[in-house]
């Protein structure tokens, strides 16, 4: 991995860096901060563990970064895999800052801005509609509903979800509550959803920075399956992490109405995100987390009346 980030500088910003300080990671790349000879001096390199994901985040970040209240971060260059170097890595302006998903904040009206500020980013991202529809940013074609759309999402997630419990990577308990979400997808997902929304696709604290006195949010980072869509599928990510300290839940409802069967489809939506996360990384399932949102998710489907 260092090689190849060593590689894509050199090609990419005439320099080798001096050196490569790891600031993080999660399923589908790792994060470093590359310091230069010369400017811009500090860059981000993210290296990326599957194809094609460094384009997709390129394109992300220009989008919601043309809307959004908060910076993010502007791209440099990709680098795509190939003999000498052969993951993906894309070069971004460094935005110094704090986790604000690992930093606590004593202050009580620091975290009342703070999350503030956080849920004003998002609404902004969810006030832009799509006027030819929902469907991924780069489409070339659109569905005018988004019970289409997402079907698919959802359909090829539930076969993904099939296959990992035929190998023991789901318990039999998280796969039977799966199998009957999606038997009933048309009911939980009736409702008409009212335009196209841009969504950012993993937006919660983790990937939320903070100025240095920890008295504002700073920049929003980490975009992943940013797409037009139901804006509600943006939520549950606001409770991970430490989001209820800043109360993002509440502050969004006060901006924005939710649907009435909203806290089915949230369910629905952690649920089968998370096991595509798991598929696609293949990273080992983390079984109690996961079963305790798809027993979150049964306590919906009994709340709502489907069998």
């Amino acid at each position: 991995m260092e090689q190849t980030l060593r590689t894509a500088a050199r090609r990419q910003l005439g320099a080798e860096p001096l050196s490569l300080t790891p600031l993080g990671g999660g399923f589908y790349g790792r994060v470093f901060l590359a310091k230069l000879p010369a400017p811009p001096f500090d860059v981000v390199l993210k290296l990326y563990l599957k194809p094609r994901l460094g384009a997709k985040e390129r394109l992300q970040l220009s989008v919601l970064g043309s809307y959004g209240t908060l910076p993010m971060p502007k791209t440099l260059f990709l680098h795509e895999a190939d003999g000498e170097a052969p993951y993906d890595v894309l070069g971004m302006e460094y935005l110094p800052g704090l986790n604000a998903g690992i930093t606590h904040i004593p202050d009580e009206d620091a975290r009342e801005r703070i999350g503030d500020e956080i849920v004003e980013n998002l609404v902004a991202w969810h006030s832009v509609v799509h006027p030819e529809g929902f469907g991924e940013l780069d489409g070339d074609v659109f569905d005018p509903d988004w019970q289409s759309c997402y079907y698919r999402k959802a359909e090829k997630i539930f076969r993904e979800a099939e296959e990992m419990a035929g190998n023991g990577r789901l318990t039999n308990n998280i796969y039977a509550v799966v199998r009957r979400a999606f038997a009933r997808f048309d009911e939980i997902f009736f409702e008409p959803v009212p335009g196209a929304r841009l969504l950012h696709g993993d937006y919660n604290t983790w990937n939320i920075q903070l100025n240095s006195e920890m008295t504002h949010a700073a920049a929003a980072i980490d975009p992943y399956g940013s797409c037009w869509g139901d804006p509600e599928m943006d939520l549950y990510q606001l409770r991970n992490a430490n989001g209820e300290d800043f109360r993002l839940m509440a502050k969004y409802a006060q901006r924005m109405p939710l649907s009435r069967y909203f806290p089915l489809k949230d369910a629905f939506y952690e649920v089968f995100t998370e096991i595509m996360h798991y598929h696609d990384s293949g990273v080992e399932v983390d079984a109690v987390r996961l079963g305790g949102q798809a027993n979150r998710l049964l306590q919906q489907l009994n709340a709502f009346s489907i069998r």
